[in-house]
């Protein structure tokens, strides 16, 4: 799933990526990378800003904020988050 949301994210099929991106997670068990990953968050809240889902944007910018120990990532999940609010 996440390979083919990668594929409809260079299409700009936004809702189609997003549903693959879901479904990476619902598949995904406690103890799976993914769920802990935070820049599977970052992608998806981009998914969610290009789906106009402001909301859920905002949640995963914040889970991937506590997830994440990288510096750049957490530059660009504040330009995001300053941009929102």
């Amino acid at each position: 799933y996440y390979e083919r949301a990668g594929y409809y994210l260079n299409m700009k099929e936004y809702d189609k990526a997003k549903a693959d991106l879901n479904k990476c997670f619902e598949v995904a068990t406690e103890s799976d990378a993914i769920r802990n990953n935070p820049y599977f968050y970052e992608i998806r809240a981009y998914v969610n800003l290009y789906t106009y889902n402001i909301e859920g944007a905002k949640t995963d910018i914040q889970i991937a904020y506590k997830l994440s120990n990288d510096d750049e990532l957490d530059k660009r999940l504040q330009d995001i988050w300053d941009r929102l609010n």
